[in-house]
């Protein structure tokens, strides 16, 4: 019997993206195999005609099919996202991508044989590798995975440590993965899906990846870090910098903690103890620090 390929549909968000959403879609018409379906949704961008003639002259819309989905106001990244997987249908395999991670050729085919080696896999996230605007490495590692400390916070695994280059394809769980650059199985996402969203629309956007991340495990599916597969990621406001992070981001970041909190996602043997977390982190955010 003749296997029949996955689909694989790729959704990307962009707002002002233009200086990398180039790099980014050149860097997956390199890939040694392609997405079948590409939406890029675009919330709120000034520029909202640069990003569907980027996506229109790019080298994936020779032989991949790009859909332009113009949001007219920025709608947040949960909800983009959740415009993305309407507009791609019920396809095997979604990878959700960043504008500015560039992924390497053989990042979309490993993935795909990761998840066809173990049927219980329900989100994979590569090494994703620091990496400047154009999308050349620092020679540090932006994200192995998230990890969410025995008191609340997230952080995202060896963030800011040397990058050790490519690993043995040794898969190891963890707590969630980062949203930019994560390979999800189709039924996995429509496992956890409310009232038509993927997505938590509340967040508008940060932690929405530790909420997808953990609704998927409380369903029995494996979230996975693949140490072999590895896309650059470069990240605009780096975590291990907090003096990068704007006061509004930080706000935003603490509210959509208290409201994992309240939501009851996150595990009760955590939850506890982060709410001494959240009440100090809330006086710091209110004190600027």
């Amino acid at each position: 019997m003749v296997s029949v390929p996955p689909s694989v549909g790729l959704a990307i968000v962009t707002h002002d993206s233009e200086a990398v959403l180039s790099g980014c879609l050149d860097h997956w018409a390199a890939s040694t195999r392609r997405p079948d379906h590409v939406v890029v949704v675009d919330s709120g961008s000034a520029d909202p005609v640069g990003v569907k003639r980027l996506a229109a002259v790019s080298a994936l819309a020779a032989d991949v099919e790009v859909t332009v989905v113009v949001a007219g106001s920025n709608i947040g990244f949960c909800a983009a996202n959740n415009r993305a997987l309407e507009s791609l249908g019920p396809v095997d395999v979604v990878v959700f991508a960043n504008p500015d991670a560039f992924v390497e050729p053989d990042f979309l085919q490993g993935a795909i044989d990761a998840l066809a080696a173990d049927a219980h896999i329900g989100l994979l996230q590569p090494t994703l590798v620091a990496a400047t605007p154009d999308g050349s490495p620092t020679g540090m590692v932006d994200s192995n995975g998230i990890s969410l400390r025995w008191y609340g916070r997230a952080v995202d695994l060896d963030q800011g440590g040397a990058d050790p280059g490519p690993q043995p394809a040794a898969l190891r769980d963890v707590d969630a993965a980062c949203g930019a650059a994560l390979v999800a199985r189709g039924v996995a996402l429509r496992s956890v899906a409310r009232h038509g969203q993927v997505f938590d629309e509340s967040l508008f956007m940060f932690k929405e990846d530790l909420d997808l991340s953990l609704r998927v495990r409380r369903q029995g599916w494996r979230v996975v870090h693949a140490p072999h597969l590895r896309v650059r990621h470069a990240r605009g406001n780096p975590q291990s910098v907090r003096a990068a992070i704007p006061a509004s981001v930080r706000r935003r970041s603490l509210r959509n903690d208290w409201y994992l909190w309240r939501k009851g996602v996150v595990p009760l043997r955590v939850r506890v103890p982060m709410t001494g977390y959240l009440l100090a982190k809330t006086v710091l955010v209110a004190l600027g620090r």
